[in-house]
């Protein structure tokens, strides 16, 4: 449901920024420029006494008096009588246009309940009503053609039952249609394609195993070299010690027959 917004009309104030009155101490700064030619004074003294007493009078006037003009400017136009008339009209605009949202959501409400709802359920119910009975007839139609199928395959024999699905009824039908094969010879092809779809399988999975064996194999002969390799620089450390040994050996033989 829509709902009406109040908003309180804008205050405007009169009270204005007065420019001339905030910036006048500069002017008077000037003039006492001016009287530093004349008195001697220095310069640069009277320059900061200019800037910290300008400063000073522009917040000063800023925040005490035109902020303070301003809020009793707005407090005193907040009180008035033609601004608490015109809260009123606004009051009153809100309050009409609420009633007419209220208004229109009450008629959506009893067109919704009294019309739009009643024939709602009325289709639902002729629907569902319809849908039982197209339902009930196409599972009465199924059992009827489930019962004619069997007695025909009981009585003709004509598909064994391990044919009776809908992969290799499809297959059959597709030869007999196609060719001049009969049910007996299209039996036969079903079966030599499903040995070859069989045969195709076990092959894929043979070709996979022995892939699979082929990397085992490749990682085995590469295991197997790393380790001839580590036993080769083992001998080659040993050999190597053994004659660093024997020529240590020789040196302290040579060294004890000099003394």
């Amino acid at each position: 449901m829509q709902k009406a917004v109040y908003n309180e009309p804008p205050i405007q104030t009169t009270v204005k920024l007065d420019i001339p009155r905030m910036v006048g101490p500069w002017l008077v700064g000037i003039l006492l420029v001016l009287l530093t030619l004349f008195t001697g004074i220095t310069f640069l003294m009277v320059i900061g006494q200019i800037v910290a007493f300008g400063l000073v009078w522009v917040f000063y006037y800023y925040f005490k008096v035109y902020k303070a003009q301003k809020k009793a400017s707005y407090e005193q136009i907040k009180e008035s009588a033609e601004y608490k008339q015109l809260c009123a009209q606004a009051q009153e605009e809100t309050r009409k246009a609420q009633q007419k949202y209220d208004a229109e959501f009450a008629l959506a409400k009893t067109e919704y309940e009294n019309v739009t709802l009643p024939n709602y359920k009325k289709e639902l119910k002729a629907w569902k009503e319809k849908n039982a009975a197209e339902l009930s007839e196409a599972e009465a139609e199924l059992e009827k053609l489930s019962k004619e199928l069997a007695q025909h395959y009981d009585e003709t024999r004509i598909v064994p039952v391990q044919y009776r699905n809908i992969e290799a009824l499809d297959f059959i039908y597709s030869m007999i249609s196609t060719s001049d094969f009969d049910v007996k010879r299209a039996i036969e092809k079903y079966d030599e394609n499903i040995n070859r779809n069989l045969e195709a399988a076990k092959l894929r999975a043979q070709q996979q195993a022995n892939e699979l064996a082929s990397q085992q194999n490749a990682l085995l002969e590469n295991q197997n070299e790393i380790a001839q390799k580590a036993r080769r620089d083992a001998n080659i450390a040993a050999v190597a010690s053994t004659i660093q040994q024997h020529k240590l050996n020789k040196t302290i033989k040579d060294m004890s027959s000099k003394h």
